[in-house]
């Protein structure tokens, strides 16, 4: 079994895999690419960090939204099922608010594996995750996501 750490993708998380490969399309790993049954188990069973706090997450949420597209996929999504949930709520069928839900995890993960290449932080930190999303649309909206993407991920910026 290899231990594979990528730092850019998978927010310095150290991941088991069976084989040599990217974990679809990862940067910085040129090995052989790892089927779609691998890189699903490698996804599902990585180990989770502990976080205590939003602000002890946070540096490990922006990296994993190191993208400007998809932190606008991330708002648009989150902008549509908040309509969508008011709507269902206002409209008296409270009840399928829940399918708010889908717009925005639909985006939201539409970005994290075909923008970033990793694995949304929903799976493992549903919370701090939740708690995230509302952080980042309210510094992107505010205009200070450009200047907190710059202190907390310097390396980042020059790339872009």
């Amino acid at each position: 079994m290899k231990t594979i750490t990528d730092e850019c993708s998978w927010g310095s998380r150290a991941v088991q895999s069976s084989g040599c490969g990217s974990l679809i399309g990862s940067r910085g790993w040129n090995g052989p690419a790892l089927g779609i049954k691998e890189q699903l188990n490698i996804f599902m069973t990585a180990p989770a960090r502990k976080f205590n706090s939003l602000s002890e997450f946070w540096p490990h949420y922006l990296a994993e939204h190191s993208q400007p597209s998809t932190r606008l996929l991330h708002l648009i999504g989150t902008s549509v099922g908040n309509v969508c949930a008011l709507y269902f709520i206002v409209g008296g069928r409270w009840w399928l608010f829940p399918l708010g839900l889908i717009p925005g995890y639909g985006a939201a993960w539409i970005g994290h594996f075909f923008v970033e290449k990793n694995r949304p932080a929903t799976f493992q930190h549903p919370l701090w995750s939740f708690m995230g999303d509302y952080k980042m649309i309210w510094m992107m909206l505010s205009g200070r996501m450009k200047t907190e993407v710059e202190r907390l991920l310097p390396q980042r910026t020059n790339k872009q």
